[in-house]
């Protein structure tokens, strides 16, 4: 094994610290864009605060405010709540 000098691989190690941090730096970040409706989903019968929720339209009103519609969805169960939002078919849940 060769011997290399202390000072050597340091400068190395940092040379390629830096080119990571200007490759990553580069990149743009983009923000997405709003989306036009929510879907919230919740296992059945639901918790009392989803109910409420649900009942005096709290998600309604305070997404009406950027234009977002929410569709709440009802599921049988958590596994079922679970795949719906490993799948994009919801995108939060309330179990």
């Amino acid at each position: 094994m060769p011997n290399i000098p202390f000072d050597a691989i340091r400068r190395l190690l940092l040379k390629g610290a830096i080119a990571v941090v200007i490759g990553l730096g580069g990149m743009p970040a983009f923000a997405q864009d709003k989306p036009d409706i929510i879907r919230i989903g919740s296992t059945a019968p639901g918790h009392l605060k989803f109910v409420l929720a649900q009942k005096d339209g709290w998600w309604d009103k305070e997404f009406a405010k950027d234009g977002i519609k929410v569709e709440l969805v009802t599921f049988n169960g958590g596994s079922e709540a679970t795949t719906a939002l490993a799948t994009g078919a919801i995108e939060f849940t309330y179990t």
